[in-house]
This record gives C-alpha cells, sequence and structure tokens, in this order.
C-alpha cells in the first residue's frame, strides 16, 4: 500500500512538473532575412525542422520578391512570416506620410495572393531594421492593421524599458514585443540577444554568444517570463562556429521541454 502511494506521489510530481515546462518559458525565436539568396536560411529552418520547432522569419522586400514561393512553403510548415524594414529605413527617411503607406501596403500586397503561385500569406507583423521610428510609421502601420512591431534596440518608454512582455502601444492598437536583453558581466553592458549584434558590434566569439543565451534562458526558467532572440541568415547561417552553437542551443531546450514559438504564438498568448 505505501508503494502503491509512493508510486502515486511520483505521478503527481511529474505531472505538474511537465505541465510547468509545457507553459513557461516562452520562447520566441525570430529569424531575420538578410541575404538574397535562401540557401543560408534554409538551413536554419532545416535543423528547427528536425525538432518540430518554429519560428518567425522575417523577410525585406527584395528578398520577398525573389522568394515567394519559398516564404510560401515555408509557411505552410507552420512558421509566421512577417514584414522586415532592412534596405528599407533609408529610404522611408526621404519618404511622405503618403508615400510610406503605399510603399507598405505594396508589400503586403505582395503576400496577399499570386495567381500563378495559388497562395495567400497573412501578415501581422513588422521589424524595425535599426533604432529609427517615427510618428508617421506607427500611424502607416496602425491603418493596415499590423498586430505588432519588433526590433533590436527598439525605443521604449521608461516603464517598458526592461519589460520581457508583449505590451500595448500607447495610443495605438498594435503590440509592442521586446528582443530580450541582458547584463552580461563580461562586457559590462546590457546586451540584446540578436547575433548580429554579438558577432560585428561586440565582436563576440560562438561561445561567448551561447553563454549569453544560457544566461538569458537560466532567467527565464527562474522568473517565468518569455525570452525572445534573434538570429540571422547573414550570421547563424553563415559562419559555422555560430550554426554550431545555434544547434546546440536548441537541443538544450528540448531537452529540458521547452520549444520555440513565432512572434505571433507569443502575442497571442498575451491577448488571452
Amino acid at each position: 500500500m505505501k508503494y502503491l502511494c509512493f508510486l502515486l506521489l511520483l505521478l503527481v510530481f511529474l505531472f505538474s512538473l511537465k505541465n510547468v515546462y509545457s507553459f513557461t518559458p516562452l520562447v520566441n525565436l525570430q529569424i531575420n532575412v538578410d541575404l538574397l539568396e535562401e540557401d543560408k536560411l534554409l538551413l536554419i529552418i532545416e535543423e528547427l525542422e528536425k525538432r518540430e520547432f518554429k519560428a518567425t522569419i522575417y523577410a525585406n522586400f527584395q528578398f520577398a520578391s525573389k522568394n515567394l514561393r519559398i516564404l510560401n512553403r515555408v509557411a505552410k510548415l507552420g512558421y509566421e512570416i512577417a514584414l522586415y524594414g532592412f534596405n528599407f529605413e533609408e529610404k522611408q527617411r526621404s519618404l511622405s506620410y503618403e508615400e510610406q503607406g503605399d510603399f507598405l501596403l505594396n508589400f503586403i500586397r505582395l503576400f496577399s495572393g499570386c495567381g500563378i503561385c495559388g497562395f495567400s500569406i497573412p501578415i501581422i507583423g513588422f521589424k524595425f531594421y535599426d533604432f529609427y521610428q517615427n510618428e508617421d510609421i506607427y500611424k502607416v502601420l496602425d491603418e493596415l492593421g499590423i498586430l505588432y512591431i519588433s526590433g533590436e534596440g527598439m525605443k521604449y518608454s521608461s516603464e517598458h524599458e526592461n519589460d520581457p512582455f508583449p505590451f500595448l502601444l500607447e495610443g495605438y492598437n498594435f503590440y509592442i514585443v521586446p528582443i530580450s536583453s541582458i547584463y552580461f558581466s563580461e562586457c559590462k553592458r546590457k546586451i540584446y540577444l540578436y547575433d548580429k549584434f554579438a558577432k560585428l558590434e561586440l565582436n563576440f566569439n560562438p561561445f561567448q554568444w551561447l553563454k549569453v543565451l544560457e544566461e538569458r534562458l537560466n532567467i527565464s526558467l527562474k522568473d517565468n517570463i518569455p525570452m525572445t532572440f534573434v538570429i540571422s541568415d547573414s550570421i547563424t547561417g553563415s559562419y559555422e562556429g555560430y550554426f554550431k552553437v545555434f544547434c546546440y542551443f536548441l537541443d538544450r531546450l528540448r531537452e529540458i521541454g521547452v520549444r520555440t514559438i513565432t512572434t505571433k504564438e507569443l502575442v497571442t498568448m498575451y491577448l488571452q
């Protein structure tokens, strides 16, 4: 009888532990498409598919125009496709409010359907490439029905500066999805979880990048907060060391019972 009671208690404990990890932490993976060719992106997706993980792919206009069929195929696998302002910001600075709206509307229409290709990809997300933002672009995105915007180093009010959760931007109908950051003792500064920032700005080697990811994951596990990190085809897809770190980190997530999710999934969970 005592043995049966022990087994019952053990099963209850294991079940509760499983439930904890099925909901926490939420790890949102964002993939920035910097390159025009698709091979590096597909290399990343292949690793995600091996583990049944998903992500949001941020495609710029040039890549999307050339690779609509590939993006359609990837979307059918369960990946979210979102707009990426890469190669657009410099042009945006000289555009009027109406011209910005026309440009982004045409960008969205690119995904809305094609008689030859026979597909339609709903677009609800947008990502800034750099730190440049203004009220005009916010108004345009709001009018186009964008649900969320994301980006590395986005401007936040002081109350949201360290917020790990998506939040509604005051005065608008869309959400801001912060990229996770961490104070990294090795360089004594705040670091965004973005491989290009780590590689090009900080000159981090793959082991330092892995350490940043693992330290931030431990915070998510401890505090039950989401983790949003960004990789790019130009860094993780192109440098062997960073690619190996990516694969190792995915295996680490799977080992503890955590999967990566799309940005849409993350925002939707906080809408409920």
